[in-house]
């Protein structure tokens, strides 16, 4: 097969195109705009929705208490923001329940077990 040059190959090309009315033209370019629109949609959604590895997984809270000493998680929050904007009800929980010494950690964790406690 004979190779093709530059002007047979912008011939074929113009006249492929030609083939095309104006608007199926238009129709064709139309969907592909919203065939790479909805690809691009679907990669982003991917992407923020599932942690990676790399990242280390989904966030929890973790707080511990000195009386009685315990830990425990809450979770799991796709984003660190989550896990904050929580953090306020689950230590008023904790209070009303008689806890003292509470300290909190945000942090992205993959825990076995959710409460801990010096007792168990």
């Amino acid at each position: 097969m004979p190779a093709l040059g530059c002007e047979t190959l912008l011939a074929v090309l113009t006249i492929d195109a030609e083939l095309l009315s104006p608007p199926t033209h238009s129709k064709v370019t139309d969907m592909l705009g919203v065939f790479l629109f909805c690809l691009f949609f679907t990669f982003l959604s991917l992407l923020t929705r599932f942690p990676t590895r790399q990242t280390g997984g989904y966030w929890w809270v973790k707080i511990i208490t000195e009386t009685p000493q315990c830990i425990y998680y809450f979770g799991p929050f796709d984003h660190a923001r989550e896990a904050e904007l929580t953090q306020k009800g689950y230590i008023e929980d904790l209070e009303q329940e008689g806890a003292e010494g509470i300290s909190v950690l945000i942090l992205q964790d993959q825990p076995k077990t959710l409460t801990i406690c010096e007792d168990d």
